[in-house]
């Protein structure tokens, strides 16, 4: 067959349609943009001239090019004996059915074999880029698999139920370069044991980000092996360095003057060794598709570091096709820091570890992005893990939630400084739900096997529609269950949501949920605060509240199921902590709120427990049954964690002084014409002013020193009074950093007001 018209057919599809049993269908070279389905029940031979001429030109020039409209080449449920010989198999994605899910040759439930064809630049959303396969077998024969990539799962081959893969190990295949959260090949507890026979392979030794084997829960198995003669890359035993602005992935990659362009490529160059850790360090900019041509999600590395800049400037943007990160097959000793995660698309979270030991999270954000279910942050199944300064906000999906049901070994985290704030679920809202701010889960039978320590953490604007079939109490903030033990400390939890079904709470304990909170605030959710639940379990929950402020009180606690314990200790309120507002990033307090102050007292000789003390230059919380924890040294703004001798309650402390700077023009803080609040700030702050005649009005943020970065008025007319809510970008959209700003008021060109501002 030929495009010119002058042999029986112009496209693949119309010979193969045509062809009868045991034919050899031969194509000749030109670029055939197809999405070929393999669905007759005969045995078959497709072929590029190359099975005659042994010319690897053939291979080249013969192209079946899936023009993003689904997989190049689909075969599903079909015994038959089809052979793919001698092509160049390119541009697959996902379309809609039947085209399928992308990949460049899709196999479900039938057999096939590849021989000598090139599969690259490919891509799926759902399984392997290169060869995306579900069940049935596979014969692999001179193949060269290169430069694919999925969006949620293996960039190269990924076997998935009952699959059967049999490699040539004298005609050996190559499979180099591909991204996925694994980049290459892997191997699951469903699919039969593989063994990997390449000539070139990404590199020599490959850890799980390139090849791994795991079971249904992500833990490494014994299912797969290797043999490479050639590798494409020689690890770097370095620090490796990436600016998506001026890199270029031939570069180095050493210095901050010869940086990489991209994240997925430094990740695969960069060496994983355990007696010396490396770290991928990020200059400021945006990572993504449509930037410097960073594609996620991307697996994590045991023993490298990815360390940004600043927080807010170091964007990874994934164009709502993804996830970021995924670490899995128990990878260790690993760091994320410095980073916003935006515009995500993933079911599963946009920060998925699971499982993994000795991760540090630090210093993350995770915004703008849209899932399925939990879709911020998940870690699953992971030990010693601590998460400090994570903030998830505009999530449709669910904020996420950290948990682990595996009772091998006891597990660990630690949470510091955690902010989730405006979740919605998706839309439309599934009938069994959906949504939720956070949750905490340890082992279904087991006590004791997950422990977890949580300071600093607000939970705030999360609407959650719940599946009525479990009955009353389910949660919009925060659910504890699986028999975690867990005990929190300085919490915000306000203005949460839950709709569907019976009497929502703002958190829940279920199945045996131990959980102690201490100078936290509960108030404005819907419809209640607490519920203690025995939801499909017979295990009741225990709660110890202490110096805290609960909306309702203790009468108001939701008993679902007999057995609880409910211990309402010392120093608990039931008032109005009167917030600085609603709106993100303002439940400080203000002056006159009965939580300043309230918390957990010092320690004085004769004073029960629980107390504070300050022990080696660190305040240490003493709980009621004698356990320990060091508080933060600062509260969710950064303010000083205790001021005034005395904790506060809630997740940021009251500071009196925090806007007073004598330095500065008295009119700087006796503004008549200029208010904002809450100040200092994180997100945005509202900024009242007064016109008091008619005349041009201009307000105007400045830096420290003194350079104009944005405009917020500017406008001629007669006396008038508003507010302006600035979200501390720049006047073209860019994220400041943190510091001080002036808003500055001129009235007819004549400076009339000022106020000093520190963001956060």
């Amino acid at each position: 067959m030929k495009l010119d018209g002058t042999c029986n057919y112009t496209s693949i599809q119309q010979a193969y349609d045509n062809a009868s049993d045991f034919d050899t269908i031969l194509v000749y070279p030109g670029r055939y943009a197809e999405n070929v389905y393999l669905h007759r029940n005969i045995n078959c031979t497709l072929s590029s001239l190359y099975l005659f001429s042994g010319d690897r030109s053939d291979i080249v020039n013969t192209i079946i090019d899936g023009d993003q409209r689904g997989s190049c080449i689909f075969i599903t449920d079909n015994p038959y004996l089809h052979i793919i010989n001698g092509f160049t198999i390119t541009n697959a994605a996902q379309a809609p059915p039947p085209s399928n899910i992308g990949g460049g040759v899709y196999i479900k439930g039938s057999g096939l074999t590849i021989s000598s064809c090139i599969i690259e630049y490919n891509t799926a959303d759902i399984g392997g880029g290169g060869i995306n396969f579900y069940s049935g077998s596979l014969f692999l024969s001179g193949t060269t698999i290169r430069y694919n990539r999925s969006y949620s799962s293996v960039g190269g081959i990924s076997p998935g139920w009952e699959t059967d893969i049999v490699f040539d190990s004298v005609n050996r295949c190559n499979i180099y370069l591909n991204s996925g959260f694994v980049a290459d090949i892997a191997s699951s507890s469903y699919s039969s044991y593989l063994n990997v026979y390449v000539d070139t392979f990404t590199v020599f030794n490959p850890d799980a980000h390139f090849l791994t084997a795991m079971d249904t829960k992500g833990f490494p198995i014994d299912n797969i092996s290797i043999d490479i003669r050639h590798a494409k890359l020689q690890p770097v035993h370095s620090d490796l360095y990436v600016n998506p602005n001026i890199g270029n992935d031939t570069n180095s990659g050493l210095s901050w003057e010869e940086p990489l362009q991209t994240l997925g490529f430094a990740l695969k160059q960069i060496a994983s060794d355990s007696l010396d850790p490396h770290n991928v360090f990020l200059a400021n900019g945006v990572y993504g598709p449509q930037t410097n041509g960073d594609h996620f999600s991307l697996g994590c590395r045991s023993y490298v570091n990815i360390i940004g800049e600043t927080q807010d400037s170091v964007i990874l943007d994934a164009d709502s096709l993804s996830g970021f990160f995924h670490g899995h097959s128990l990878m260790e000793h690993f760091r994320l820091k410095n980073m916003s995660l935006v515009r995500g698309d993933f079911n599963l979270g946009l920060l998925y570890l699971r499982p993994c030991e000795n991760v540090n999270i630090e210093h993350v954000t995770i915004r703008d992005n849209a899932g399925v279910e939990n879709a911020g942050f998940v870690a699953a199944y992971c030990d010693s893990l601590v998460v400090r300064d994570l903030t998830i906000y505009n999530i449709v999906g669910g904020g996420g939630g950290i948990g682990s049901t595996i009772d091998d070994k006891a597990r660990s985290f630690r949470v510091e400084n955690l902010i989730v704030d405006n979740i919605l679920p998706e839309f439309p809202v599934p009938e069994e739900g959906g949504g939720g701010g956070f949750s905490f889960a340890g082992h279904t039978s087991t006590p004791g096997m997950y422990r977890g320590i949580v300071k600093n953490m607000q939970i705030t604007n999360v609407l959650a529609y719940r599946d009525p079939v479990w009955g009353p109490g389910l949660p919009s903030g925060i659910g504890l269950g699986n028999k975690i033990e867990i005990d929190i400390t300085n919490a915000t939890i306000g203005d949460n949501i839950s709709r569907r079904g019976p009497q929502g709470s703002a958190i829940m304990l279920n199945d045996g949920a131990d959980a102690s909170f201490y100078n936290s605030i509960l108030h404005g959710d819907s419809l209640i605060e607490i519920c203690m639940h025995t939801a499909g379990t017979p295990t009741p929950a225990t709660l110890n509240m202490s110096y805290s402020n609960v909306e309702g009180g203790e009468e108001e606690v939701l008993f679902v199921g007999p057995g609880h314990t409910l211990n309402w200790l010392e120093g608990n309120i039931d008032a109005d902590p009167i917030w600085v507002g609603t709106a993100e990033a303002q439940y400080e307090l203000v002056e006159g709120s009965p939580c300043i102050d309230a918390g957990v007292p010092m320690y004085e000789v004769g004073v029960n427990l629980p107390y504070i003390k300050h022990e080696n230059g660190k305040y240490v919380l003493y709980m009621f049954d004698g356990d320990t924890l060091h508080l933060p040294a600062t509260d969710l703004a950064g303010n000083t964690r205790i001021i005034n001798n005395r904790i506060d309650m809630g997740s940021y402390e009251y500071d009196p002084n925090t806007s007073i700077d004598e330095s500065l023009d008295p009119k700087t803080q006796n503004s008549k014409l200029l208010e904002a609040w809450p100040n200092p700030f994180r997100y945005s702050v509202n900024i009242s002013y007064v016109q008091e005649e008619y005349g041009s009005a201009s307000i105007r943020v400045f830096d420290i020193e003194g350079r104009c970065v944005n405009i917020l008025k500017d406008t001629k007319g007669s006396p008038s009074e508003g507010t302006i809510v600035w979200n501390g970008k720049d006047s073209n959209g860019n994220q400041l950093k943190a510091g001080t700003y002036i808003i500055n008021y001129e009235f007819n060109d004549q400076v009339v007001d000022e106020l000093k501002l520190i963001k956060r």
